[in-house]
């Protein structure tokens, strides 16, 4: 896929808004694209493939351009959560399961305004269940513009490579 644009204000935004538990995206190419996200929004995800991923990935490569002002932004996936929610009570959280990323690589860049406070080359945040990394790579650019004076920023950007941080029991 060459040459997607994508412009909104707030949300969940990459290729797929979301994927689930189990399922596979696989032989991918997204070359050439553009993704930005126009307005402060604390749930706002953006990503070049997926933006709530609960899924695997095999065999992708991007280098598109993202462009945010929120809290999560990854080259590939802005929010990793491998972990099945209990369904007799919505929103607990239920069985860590696992999920993997295999011959991945972003080659694009992220440009990360005041707020961007989660940012990764592969994932911005993975958190719960179990998570494997096999032949993932981060060669783009990272530009973060944090500041902490930002209302509502919090006193700490966590940016990385591979991703910005690691939360709630994950394994990876």
């Amino acid at each position: 896929i060459s040459g997607l644009y994508m412009k909104k204000e707030f949300g969940y935004m990459a290729l797929f808004a979301g994927t689930e538990v189990g399922s596979m995206v696989k032989n991918l190419r997204i070359k050439d694209s553009y993704f930005e996200q126009l307005y402060v929004d604390p749930r706002g995800q953006v990503a070049s493939v997926v933006a709530d991923c609960r899924g695997n990935l095999d065999n992708i490569y991007s280098n598109a351009t993202l462009v945010t002002n929120n809290y999560n932004a990854g080259g590939m996936v802005a929010y990793a959560n491998a972990e099945v929610w209990n369904t007799s009570s919505y929103g607990t959280p239920g069985t860590g399961t696992t999920a993997s990323y295999k011959n991945c690589w972003f080659d694009g860049t992220i440009r990360a305004g005041v707020n961007g406070k989660y940012i990764g080359g592969i994932a911005s945040m993975i958190r719960r269940g179990r998570l494997t990394f096999e032949n993932c790579l981060f060669s783009g650019t990272i530009d973060s513009k944090f500041d902490q004076s930002y209302p509502g920023s919090g006193s700490t950007a966590y940016v990385g490579g591979m991703t910005g941080t690691i939360t709630h029991g994950t394994s990876v």
